[in-house]
């Protein structure tokens, strides 16, 4: 059955009602998409809370193929991101890089101790002129092979917790939009909203989609690097959105136990 609602004559909160101290939601992270979409439908404590709990994190996670796409940060630098760094023979871990151009075109040096007890200092020619100690070796970076490398386990970076608790944020809101809802309505939203402002909830409304009808939809509409997102309602009667993210992964997430295609 269809949910007919009327809408409130004042925005509020639409995780809590709350009137004031409305704030501009990031319902699609530009740190995801390169594009803005916000909406003053969020109040500053909910907003904070799932960008610092969910949002930051996703984006951290994320953050080597977030520059692999070309993203940037909000500065409009290219995102930073730890990797080992590998320049000539020797390993560098755990260095903060953006590209080649971030360590062969700057002042930066790079260290590391051998098993033997040698430190290797790889740098700019000019800088590595300025460092003394003993047992080191020093390696002009322009003389030296370089590259970087991350392993990763896919799978645990786009379902860990906090990923999925960032999608279900992303569909709850954009939904919202689509639908110019701007109030919390507890009679449909009860069930995605307490997840989304629970850390710790198992109950998770996201799934991942491994449907061939589906990824068929997203490889028509969109393109690797893009995001697309669609509304439906499912034959148990729920609404559901589907996020695909990057041409890469599709989320299901489940929004409500009814349909509400028909909003007034």
């Amino acid at each position: 059955a269809t949910k007919t609602y009327e809408r409130s004559d004042h925005m509020k909160c639409i995780y809590c009602h709350a009137e004031s101290d409305l704030t501009e939601s990031d319902i699609i992270s530009c740190a995801l998409t390169g594009a803005k979409l916000k909406k003053r439908f969020v109040c500053r404590t909910h907003n904070a809370f799932t960008n610092d709990n969910y949002e930051k994190k996703m984006h951290k996670q994320l953050d080597i193929y977030r520059n692999l796409l070309g993203l940037t940060e909000r500065d409009g630098k290219p995102v930073r991101f730890i990797a080992d760094l590998d320049i000539g023979e020797h390993t560098f871990k755990n260095t903060q890089i953006t590209d080649r151009t971030s360590v062969l075109g700057s002042k930066r040096s790079f260290s590391t101790i051998l098993d033997n007890g040698t430190k290797i200092v790889v740098g700019d020619k000019e800088n590595l002129l300025k460092i003394s100690g003993a047992c080191e070796e020093k390696i002009d970076t322009i003389d030296g092979t370089l590259s970087y490398h991350r392993t990763d386990d896919l799978r645990k970076l786009f379902i860990s917790d906090h990923v999925q608790h960032a999608i279900a944020k992303i569909a709850y809101e954009w939904h919202c939009y689509i639908h110019n809802i701007e109030d919390y309505h507890e009679e449909l939203y009860s069930d995605i909203v307490q997840y989304i402002l629970t850390p710790n909830a198992s109950d998770s409304p996201v799934e991942i989609v491994s449907d061939a009808g589906v990824w068929k939809v997203m490889d028509d509409f969109s393109r690797t690097g893009t995001n697309m997102l669609f509304e439906y309602q499912d034959c148990d009667g729920s609404t559901y959105v589907i996020f695909g993210l990057w041409d890469v992964i599709l989320y299901k997430v489940r929004i409500c136990r009814c349909n509400v295609s028909k909003l007034t």
